[in-house]
């Protein structure tokens, strides 16, 4: 038996990095076009098999309180990202070559490695040359955060219960910490960014704070630090004599105190 409750305040969203230290990668036309060339649907029915789906900002529609769909999106459209690259000066080359950069898979099983794969072929046809690279994860980590090396990468975060918690330090410039994992890697700062993280932390209106954290998604959407590509379908192989076990949000997290198992 397949189970796929039990994640509730798991929900990774699976998201496309840049190095915003790299000159090519401060030009936003070409992290659009980068966004334009995913085709994020095919991704999650080819690489995950339909366990997952696309995203449609930072924050995942499990965080329903303060979820919101109406954000800048980049629907996979080639010619729109070939249009943008053109413009923003980086033409195909006598090869069709526009640009080669490297991009680090995140160390956690051949799914990812296979996404690093798909996102290879998504680029090749704009005439990005992505060369993956699959370290383990000591070396990604130091590779990404510790060293700060890198063109893109791609992984994922937890958004847990709370933006609080999984989502927001993507975005903070005070998370940009040399050798801390799971950081802001990209190196992104904006004032404005800032400004509704930290007010956020401190608001005790639940609707105050919400339009706060919808602000936070606009801003993110738009600005296009990073590429947010899915939310992921975490889920268990149980037996069915397996009895007890949780379906909570949280109950990936519980103990097997109250689980039996039929004779």
């Amino acid at each position: 038996m397949v189970e796929t409750s039990g994640y509730g305040t798991f929900v990774p969203v699976f998201f496309f990095e840049f190095n915003l230290d790299r000159p090519q990668f401060r030009d936003k036309r070409i992290r659009a076009a980068f966004a334009h060339a995913i085709d994020r649907q095919a991704l999650a029915d080819r690489v995950w098999y339909g366990l997952a789906k696309p995203a449609t900002g930072p924050i995942p529609t499990s965080q329903a309180e303060f979820y919101t769909s109406n954000t800048q999106q980049y629907p996979f459209d080639p010619a729109k990202a070939e249009e943008l690259l053109d413009a923003a000066g980086l033409k195909r080359g006598p090869d069709g070559v526009r640009l080669r950069i490297n991009h680090y898979t995140m160390p956690y099983g051949d799914v990812l490695k296979r996404a690093g794969e798909f996102l290879r072929e998504a680029l090749k046809q704009v005439g990005v040359e992505l060369q993956l690279v699959n370290l383990d994860i000591a070396p990604f980590l130091r590779q990404i955060y510790g060293e700060r090396d890198f063109d893109t990468y791609s992984t994922y975060y937890s958004a847990s219960s709370d933006p609080q918690i999984g989502v927001l330090r993507r975005y903070w410039s005070k998370a940009i910490l040399k050798s801390v994992a799971w950081s802001n890697g990209p190196g992104y700062s904006n004032p404005e960014a800032d400004r509704l993280i930290e007010a956020s932390f401190v608001e005790n209106n639940p609707e105050k704070r919400r339009d706060l954290l919808v602000q936070l998604q606009k801003l993110a959407q738009d600005d296009l630090p990073s590429i947010n590509l899915l939310e992921l379908q975490h889920f268990s192989v149980v037996s069915r004599r397996v009895h007890g076990l949780s379906t909570d949000r949280d109950g990936y997290s519980k103990s097997f105190a109250r689980i039996w198992l039929e004779r």
